[in-house]
């Protein structure tokens, strides 16, 4: 069982840390939503910084790089069982190593939109800016 591999350190960092996430996100299962959804919006901000540079450019952007569709998360229980926020701290471990590069990850996530958004919003390109922009706001 996950909870006795655990040295008391640990231990006392992944409760600070649940709680945290709890307080923040709700369930645990919403905390990996969250990082799921800002990876993709990490994704699409970079394709549209991307597109901007090759305006920049002068050349003409791809069509590939359009907008994929959102996966909606509304709708989603906000009660947990054990079992399932243990299969998320399991998840937590084996991808990240601690409950703590979880935090780390979802407050870096955050930093590199908003870099991004303001990498977009700095460059003035009259009409062609509004192609690649428009959806990032």
């Amino acid at each position: 069982m996950l909870e006795s591999s655990l040295d008391v350190t640990i231990k006392d960092q992944t409760i600070e840390d649940l709680a945290f996430f709890l307080d923040e996100y709700g369930p645990t299962h919403a905390v990996r939503a969250k990082l799921e959804e800002q990876g993709r919006e990490i994704r699409r901000l970079r394709g549209h910084v991307k597109q901007l540079l090759l305006l920049l450019s002068g050349r003409t952007p791809s069509r590939e790089w359009q907008e994929e569709e959102r996966i909606s998360t509304t709708g989603e229980e906000n009660e947990q069982s054990v079992a399932g926020i243990m299969t998320d701290l399991d998840f937590f471990f084996r991808k990240f190593g601690s409950t703590r590069a979880v935090r780390l990850t979802l407050e870096n996530q955050k930093h590199q939109i908003v870099s991004l958004k303001n990498t977009l919003h700095s460059y003035p390109l009259q009409g062609n800016r509004n192609s690649v922009v428009s959806s990032s706001n």
